[in-house]
């Protein structure tokens, strides 16, 4: 069977908002003498996007209610700071000019909510790559649930094997594998110490792994 499209996952995947997240998260726990149970955090990665269960990590600790209301508007700008500082990761932007070069089908399948992805999209300046874009706007359930994914393969009108997904998370491999998608990782600073057993292949660089390499893997399964 030939590859005939790609599906990107966003967060962690073609920009690390992970990294600056768990930044921002630790520093509002030091600033209240804690240390970020991070265990717990990277359970929810790929799949809730403004995730609030660490507040609850927060008030546990302190055996009291916070001012989330408050406190969130403080970590959310200075989190949005650190993103906006971000670069599309390497190798990203040439697996983009050669999807399009090869002729292939560009989605993207993402946790987030439409106005993040477009806003970063637009800040990266690849948003004219994407001819399908899949968001929390468009489905009920999001990764691990694979909804997503079906719903980018919809669009696109391409059957699961005609597909390879990147991403970086254990709930993004656990949705592409679920859609019967093949699922390549990339990860990232926040994720390459979890085991990824049900990933078709995880590299830790894209350059070492071009695009027409890639694809000779998985036309030749």
């Amino acid at each position: 069977m030939t590859i005939k499209g790609i599906i990107f996952d966003f967060d962690g995947l073609i920009c690390d908002t992970e990294t600056p997240e768990l930044r921002a998260w630790e520093k509002l726990f030091s600033d209240y003498g804690f240390v970020f149970p991070i265990e717990k955090y990277q359970e929810t990665i790929g799949a809730v996007h403004n995730d609030e269960t660490p507040f609850i990590f927060l008030e546990e600790m302190l055996n009291h209610p916070i001012d989330r209301g408050g406190i969130k508007e403080v970590f959310t700008s200075f989190r949005n700071k650190l993103i906006d500082h971000e670069p599309i990761r390497p190798g990203i932007l040439n697996y983009l000019r050669l999807s399009k070069k090869f002729e292939l089908e560009i989605g993207l399948a993402s946790s987030s909510p439409r106005s993040w992805i477009d806003y970063h999209l637009n800040r990266l300046s690849i948003q004219d790559y994407f001819g399908c874009i899949k968001t929390f706007n468009d489905v009920s359930k999001t990764k691990p649930d694979p909804e997503l994914f079906l719903k980018a393969l919809a669009c696109m009108n391409l059957k699961p094997n005609e597909v390879v997904a990147l991403e970086d998370s254990i709930n993004g491999v656990t949705a592409a594998k679920q859609a019967g998608i093949y699922v390549v990782v990339f990860p990232n600073e926040v994720t390459k110490f979890f085991e990824f057993d049900e990933a078709d292949l995880v590299v830790d660089s894209l350059k070492e792994m071009p695009l027409d390499k890639l694809l000779k893997v998985f036309n030749n399964v």
